[in-house]
């Protein structure tokens, strides 16, 4: 009998001792903290959810939420997990958002069940941590990508992103409607997927070199698409982690295929043409194919001179395609500059 008495005085001991160290944690805690019976009545709750709520304890302790007069969404959500806890015995997470004084706090909630010394669930702890400047960092964070993948979509340049073994992780609007793919589609895959090998191959040759330089470069690059091959300028720069390693290369591609074609511009004639051994010749002063005396030829063999001239001086090259009773075509190209 006596080791029974000192049995159960140790196991209440014990118990006392558990009680005294939860609430020591429990009342200094910055969560809120709750216990709950059977019934979903308040058993406990610590300062700071009197702080958040301005509820006072003794008005808490013996009343359920409802007769608190909590808000009717959270009353429905709090009452299905407390209950699914004591059902279950299995700890549940739950989010909600709290109108408090001071502004609608959002919390996450653990719910777990507390046992008594024959095993069965006699009440459910919970704690809920104020999440509220995360929720609203990964607002601000959700927004910010909202608008910039806007912008992104808005190009009409292909922008893209590769991983370090070549790997698509995004592309833009742009870029899903010129090759057919959508950006969930492309996500893991590599160019050699979507464009022929020697063209996939240089791609992968540049990304290369952008990872080994660690800065920007610039190519021209020839790229297929429905009406043809384009000519792209492609500006590659690498991205890197805040520890300084690269992990992926961004890619923006204008299409110049037009301005391409404009650097080239070709006057054709229909006319005897000239032989091979003059064409190398009819760019000097006063050069004329003919003899000097006869009028086969009028002019005084200053007009491609001065063409040649004109276009050298904008750095360009001037040169002539002909055969003899063919006709001939004179071409000539000029570097293009940018506006500014």
């Amino acid at each position: 009998m006596n080791r029974d008495i000192t049995a159960s005085k140790q196991a209440m001991e014990q118990l006392r001792q558990s009680e005294q160290r939860f609430r020591l944690l429990a009342e200094h805690a910055p969560d809120i903290i709750a216990r709950f019976d059977r019934e979903l009545r308040h058993l406990y709750v610590n300062p700071a959810t009197v702080k958040v709520t301005g509820i006072p304890v003794e008005v808490y302790v013996g009343k359920t939420n409802r007769e608190l007069g909590m808000p009717a969404d959270l009353i429905a959500s709090w009452d299905i997990y407390l209950r699914k806890v004591f059902e279950t015995g299995q700890q549940q997470t739950l989010e909600f958002a709290f109108p408090s004084p001071i502004g609608v706090k959002h919390y996450q909630t653990l719910v777990v069940p507390e046992y008594d010394t024959h095993g069965s669930i006699m009440s459910v702890l919970c704690v809920s941590r104020d999440v509220t400047d995360l929720k609203q960092l990964q607002e601000r964070v959700w927004k910010s990508e909202q608008q910039l993948q806007a912008i992104i979509d808005g190009s009409t340049a292909l922008i893209y992103l590769t991983d370090m073994q070549g790997r698509y992780l995004l592309i833009n609007s742009q870029y899903e409607k010129l090759f057919h793919v959508t950006k969930k589609q492309i996500v893991g895959k590599t160019a050699a997927d979507l464009f022929p090998k020697e063209i996939a191959d240089t791609f992968q040759a540049h990304d290369q070199e952008v990872l080994q330089v660690g800065t920007e470069r610039a190519w021209e690059e020839g790229i297929p698409q429905d009406d043809g091959l384009h000519i792209y300028l492609s500006v590659k720069f690498p991205l890197f982690d805040p520890t300084g390693v690269p992990y992926a290369v961004c890619g923006i591609s204008t299409d110049i295929t037009e301005r391409k074609e404009l650097e080239k511009r070709a006057v054709q004639d229909c006319g005897i043409g000239i032989a091979r051994e003059h064409q190398a010749k009819i760019f000097e002063r006063f050069y004329r194919v003919g003899s000097t005396t006869d009028n086969t030829f009028p002019g005084l063999g200053m007009g491609l001179y001065i063409s040649n001239g004109i276009v050298q001086q904008h750095g360009g090259s001037i040169w002539v395609n002909s055969a003899a009773g063919k006709g001939s075509t004179f071409s000539f190209s000029l570097p293009l500059r940018a506006k500014g």
